[in-house]
Order: C-alpha cells, then structure tokens, then sequence
C-alpha cells in the first residue's frame, strides 16, 4: 500500500516553516464554469466523523462551490491525522484528479496537512515546515491543490468557522444549552405520572415501567408511593 511521504521528513535537520500559499491556491483565484473539482474533507478522529464532521465539511464545500458551476467529480472522505503517512484516500483522491485534470479542494490548509508538533491545547499556530510541504506536492502527485478559505488563514480563525459548519448541517446554535424552566419536574411529574400509575395499577413491575416510559426506576418509586 502507498503511504504518504509527510511524515517522512528527514531527521537530524530542522527546516523551516513554510508558507501555505506558495504550495496551496485560493480557489476563488483559479475558479472558472466548469473547472472539475475533487473533494477532500478530512477529520482526525472516529468521534468527529461519529458526530457527522466529515459529512458537514462536505456540505459546506459543495454549497460553497454552487456559485462557480464546477463539475464535482467525488469526494474522497478521510478519518487520518493531518501528519499521518496512511492516508490512503488522499493519494486515491490525487490519482483521480491528476487522470481527470482536476483541482483537489479542501476547505482550507489544515485539511490537507498539519505539522507534526500540532497540538489544539498548547502548540495551536505552528505551522508545517518547507519540508512537509514538499512531501504534501509529491503525494499529491503536484495536481493542483486548493482552499475554500485562504490557505494562510490561521488555525484560530479557521477553528470557529469549522464550529459553525457543523452547527448549521446538524442544526444547532451553539452555546450553552438553556436552564430548565422552573417547575420543569411538576411538569414532568403531571404529564408521566398518571400513565406510570395505570401501568403500576395493571401490576407491571418497576423494571418493565422504566423500560416503557424511560422515567428512572427510583422516581417512578416515589411516584407510587407518594399516591398510596
């Protein structure tokens, strides 16, 4: 299997940190009707692909890219770091677009690379070396690669915008979820607990209430109790 060449960088030498823009392109500079275009949405983990990340990068691309009237061909999805050197769907995705003479899209630099030292927690703006780069160009093959955001945007301002594609495909707004109301449980109790009642009345057990209505088993005994 053909691995990627990014983590493959030579040790023993340090080099410096390269320039996203001189390796990646804006897409609104080189957009044109009718360009072909392969997608390349990326997460780094199962948990944000479990959460529907990848499929919100991809809705997000393809409704950005609605304005150009591009040919999409495919997108190739992937779960892998942006440093790893088994991205497989990265390189079938280079394939592609270099037999179709087409431009690989991402929406933005850290989809298609990241550096190694990369941490959100406490090394968020360091950015890939000349050298990652370098081996980013011969994976892909040197087909022409693309952001939907301006490759040089920092990872803090890319962050937020990455936070709202997913909060508007999963229709979420973000923000600390609102306190409940007051007197939520007396509502709560008025609404289950006549149907808890009747099920206690027709001798079903507690376990099989739980299981019908979902209420907690030590609620649904004080609720019981409370009326005998």
């Amino acid at each position: 299997m053909k691995k990627c060449k990014s983590a493959r960088v030579r040790t023993g030498y340090k080099s410096p940190e390269g320039k996203a823009s001189d390796y990646i392109r804006h897409f609104v500079e080189i957009a044109y009707s009718g360009i072909k275009v392969i997608l390349y949405p990326r997460v780094s983990g199962r948990t944000q692909n479990r959460r529907g990340n990848l499929k919100a990068q991809e809705f997000w691309s393809r409704n950005s890219l609605k304005s150009y009237k591009v040919e999409i061909i495919d997108a190739f999805c992937e779960t892998a770091s942006g440093w790893a050197n088994d991205r497989t769907r990265l390189i079938a995705a280079a394939e592609l677009a270099k037999r179709e003479e087409a431009v690989l899209v991402a929406v933005s630099t850290d989809r298609f690379i990241r550096s190694k030292a990369f941490t959100t927690d406490t090394n968020p703006d360091v950015l890939p070396t000349v050298e990652e780069y370098e081996a980013l160009i011969e994976d892909t093959q040197g087909v022409l690669l693309a952001t939907l955001l301006p490759p040089d945007t920092p990872w803090r301002k890319v962050h937020p915008i990455q936070i709202k594609m997913g909060q508007k495909f999963k229709g979420r707004k973000g923000g600390r979820p609102l306190k409940k109301p007051p007197g939520h449980k007396k509502q709560k109790r008025l609404a289950n607990g006549s149907k808890v009642l009747w099920m206690d009345f027709c001798s079903m057990s507690e376990r099989q209430i739980e299981k019908n209505t979902g209420i907690p088993r030590r609620t649904i005994r004080r609720w019981i109790k409370s009326k005998k």
